[in-house]
């Protein structure tokens, strides 16, 4: 596993932890809590030693039902899963800046663990989590819908930037996992975009995942482009957010 997937992995479980830590629900369903089970599902495929029990504290059949995806989940026993999850991913950030060495699974080499990459073949498949909060109606002919459009062709120049991004892995900003997470987000955005109204929740998430591009490409000082693409997507989300009139309670 790269130390950007730990990354990436500890950004999704820290969303679900906020959520888990509002909720005033005594269950949760899969659907709320669905990056918690594909971080457990994706760290399951590295075998047993780094898992089960002692590595995460967390009993085998627990662990199973979030790895098979259960309808429902007691909240107090996803929030002391994910905050489990969240140490491990930690412990795993700390040990591979303190040694140098890139993380490796605990495996034969003959037996390769699955690596979270392969969910980049399916990034349609349900695994990514927006909480819907609230749906704007947007007036036709108003200066809204002129920031919107103009959201829309910035988000639309990202996707085709990420998408069609044709350099070394060591010069991109993200990983492929998060490239087909990111253009996911966005084409959902765009498609709501387009509707006479629109959803805060997965404007912010859009948001937050474009913030994201922005921190990662300063930080490995690559794809500036792109980066600058996102900072001025992420600055139009946040205006257009800032200009929603009155809501309307999300279902």
């Amino acid at each position: 596993m790269k130390i950007e997937d730990v990354h990436y992995y500890l950004d999704q479980v820290e969303g679900v932890i906020e959520f888990l830590n509002e909720t005033t629900s005594e269950m949760v369903t899969y659907r709320e809590i669905e990056d918690l089970c594909s971080i457990v599902s994706g760290l399951h495929g590295w075998r047993t030693a780094y898992v089960d029990g002692p590595q995460l504290g967390i009993s085998p059949s627990v662990l199973n039902k979030y790895v098979k995806y259960r309808d429902e989940y007691p909240a107090h026993e996803a929030r002391i899963v994910a905050q489990r999850v969240r140490s491990f991913l930690r412990n795993l950030d700390q040990a591979s800046l303190s040694d140098g060495e890139p993380i490796r699974p605990e495996t034969p080499r003959s037996a390769p663990p699955p690596k979270p990459a392969q969910k980049e073949h399916a990034p349609t498949s349900g695994r990514l989590t927006v909480r819907a909060e609230s749906w704007q109606i947007i007036a036709t002919g108003s200066d809204l819908k002129v920031k919107i459009h103009a959201l829309s062709m910035l988000l639309d120049e990202v996707i085709q930037r990420t998408r069609g991004a044709n350099v070394p892995p060591e010069q991109q900003a993200l990983t492929q996992l998060e490239r087909a997470q990111l253009i996911t987000i966005l084409e959902t955005t765009l498609a709501v975009l387009k509707a006479p109204m629109v959803e805060t929740g997965l404007l912010k998430k859009a948001g937050k995942a474009l913030s994201r591009v922005v921190r990662k490409a300063a930080e490995k000082k690559v794809e500036e482009g792109l980066g600058s693409l996102a900072d001025m997507a992420s600055n139009e989300i946040a205006d257009v957010l800032n200009h929603l009139p009155d809501q309307f309670p999300g279902s």
